[in-house]
C-alpha cells in the first residue's frame, strides 16, 4: 500500500510525517547543492506513488519535476496559513486510491514581499 511504504521509518526515517525539503538536497563536496530523486530513501522502491518497475508510469519523473517546480512557485511567493478549526490539530487522511484531508484543507495565502 503506497500511503503506508511512503510513510514508513524503517525506510524514510523517523521524520516521515514532517516531510523536511532537505531530503530531497544533496550538499557536494564543493558546498553546492543538487536535488535528488530518492529523498533519503534507502531504495527507489520506497517510493511507491508512481509505481515502479515495468508498471511504472512512463511520465513519473516528469510529473515529479512538475510537482516540485510547482510547490517552489507557490512556496516562494506566498505564505500560507490555514484557517480552519484547531490550526494546530493534526491533519486526519483519508480515502483509498488517492489521498486527501478529512473534510479538505482551507489556506490563506498571503503574496510575500519581493
Amino acid at each position: 500500500m503506497p500511503w503506508a511504504i511512503n510513510r514508513n521509518p524503517r525506510y524514510w526515517g523517523l521524520d516521515t510525517d514532517k516531510l523536511p525539503p532537505e531530503r530531497w538536497i544533496d550538499i557536494l563536496p564543493n558546498g553546492t547543492c543538487r536535488t535528488n530523486k530518492h529523498g533519503g530513501a534507502v531504495s527507489n522502491y520506497c517510493e511507491m506513488m508512481l509505481l515502479q518497475g515495468s508498471h511504472a508510469c512512463i511520465g513519473r519523473d516528469f510529473a515529479k519535476s512538475e510537482l516540485k517546480i510547482a510547490l517552489a512557485a507557490i512556496f516562494g511567493r506566498f505564505e500560507l496559513r490555514r484557517l480552519q478549526g484547531n490550526t494546530g490539530a493534526k491533519v486526519r487522511v483519508q480515502g483509498t486510491v488517492t489521498t486527501k484531508p478529512l473534510g479538505g484543507l482551507k489556506l490563506q495565502a498571503n503574496v510575500v514581499p519581493g
